[in-house]
């Protein structure tokens, strides 16, 4: 589980290009890079708050269509609109593959970042960052299968990959009482 405090930590170490590609990743479960080159600025929609995935894998967690829609969050859209240039239009990608754009070699970059920041790199962080996201909504009650929806994966996979258990939780198991063991006291 990746802690959105512990994202921010590399923030002053990486571009705000790559910082967003690594947002994108955590507040929105993007798959990197492949979910995040094709995206334009007209995928996001910060008047609705939604941003429009174009999906890597087709059909993936009921979507039958060519896209996925995701809640936009407010954090997540102000570095986004950071990120904006002053002159853009609809069809502009988000991040255009250029030399040093955060879509080529987001491992070595994100590598590089980590000996910068002197942070000890996170175990495989792109999925991480997505099983993060995928994590947070769960935590808060989010049905499983609307975050697969938004997520672009089925409950299956979600549950398999993505739930990541967050230190509290460990505590949490420690301590509960089984509710079985309440029913033999009574007795």
């Amino acid at each position: 589980f990746i802690a959105i405090s512990e994202l921010e930590s590399l923030r002053d170490f990486v571009s705000k290009e790559f910082y967003a590609l690594l947002a994108l990743a955590r507040m929105a479960g993007t798959r990197c890079p492949s979910e995040v080159r094709p995206l334009t600025w007209i995928d996001i929609d910060f008047a609705s708050k939604q941003l429009t995935i174009k999906n890597a894998k087709l059909g993936a967690g009921g979507n039958k269509g060519p896209f996925r829609l995701c809640p936009l969050r407010d954090k997540l859209a102000e570095i986004l609109l950071e990120l904006r240039p002053a002159r853009w239009t609809p069809e502009m990608p988000v991040f255009p593959d250029i030399e040093g754009s955060p879509v080529r070699n987001p491992w070595q970059q994100l590598s590089a970042a980590f000996k910068r920041a002197k942070i000890t790199p996170w175990v495989k962080p792109f999925p991480n960052l997505r099983g993060s996201f995928i994590t947070d909504l769960r935590a808060h009650g989010i049905s499983h299968v609307r975050i697969g929806q938004w997520a672009g994966n089925s409950t299956t996979i979600g549950d398999l990959h993505y739930d990541l258990p967050f230190d509290d939780q460990y505590q949490r198991a420690i301590n509960a009482e089984c509710p079985m063991s309440k029913l033999r006291h009574a007795a």
